[in-house]
């Protein structure tokens, strides 16, 4: 009799044993695990943004020299809200001249940003006309996103996980697998330019294309974080 016992918990051991090896590679997620996706694209707080604009277009019409006087003013009164934003930036991994990148973002992003608006309010006869790619073109993007990131998947601990892909190499090994509906799309894309009496450069294209896979990446990785 405790020989059977014996050998029936023997053989449920090995069962068990079995299983773990089967399952424990796979990226299962639980509500316990965290996956953590390196940051690639580092943002500014909305307080940030609504702060650099605002000063961007006051100061839109400044050569630099003066728009470099007006900085250095803008810096001293938003000591604290700079230094709130660095400090979450350096947890974020950033790693580079903070206020430096500010200073850029304001003069040759916002400032240009409110420029360009203040043109295209005179003049709404060269206004584009925003074009989207097809809902199963972006669901064939997202599928693709989230395979890229959960088959590389690696433990950096017992509740944390990590994903080694970057937009980047995704975007690439979505080119190289996916040809064929990138060519049938790109087709749709530019018959619908032509329809409503547009036009648009190759380049334009592509740069279309790589931009929404990418920015499409950026919100699976927030979700998933």
């Amino acid at each position: 009799m405790f020989f059977c016992v014996s050998l029936c918990f023997f053989l449920k051991l090995i069962f068990f044993l079995l299983l773990y090896q089967c399952f424990k590679h796979l990226p299962f997620t639980f509500n316990f695990m965290n996956i953590r996706i390196p940051t690639y694209r580092h943002t500014f707080s909305g307080d940030v943004i609504a702060t650099l604009s605002e000063f961007s277009r006051i100061h839109r019409n400044d050569d630099l020299a003066d728009f470099k006087k007006h900085w250095d003013t803008f810096v001293h009164d938003n000591d604290t809200l700079i230094s709130t934003e660095k400090t979450r930036l350096i947890q974020n991994g950033f790693k580079g001249n903070i206020t430096d990148t500010l200073f850029k973002s304001a003069r040759f992003y916002y400032r240009k940003l409110h420029l360009n608006s203040h043109i295209n309010n005179k003049s709404h006869s060269n206004k584009k006309m925003y074009m989207c790619l097809s809902p199963e073109f972006l669901c064939l993007i997202d599928k693709h996103i989230e395979l890229a990131i959960s088959s590389n998947l690696h433990y950096t601990d017992k509740y944390n996980i990590i994903s080694k892909t970057t937009p980047a190499k995704s975007y690439t090994d979505f080119c190289v697998k996916h040809t064929n509906d990138i060519h049938t799309e790109v087709n749709s894309f530019i018959s619908l330019i032509k329809y409503h009496n547009m036009s648009i450069s190759s380049e334009d294209i592509c740069l279309k294309f790589k931009k929404t896979y990418k920015n499409r990446f950026y919100v699976i990785q927030r979700k998933l974080c």
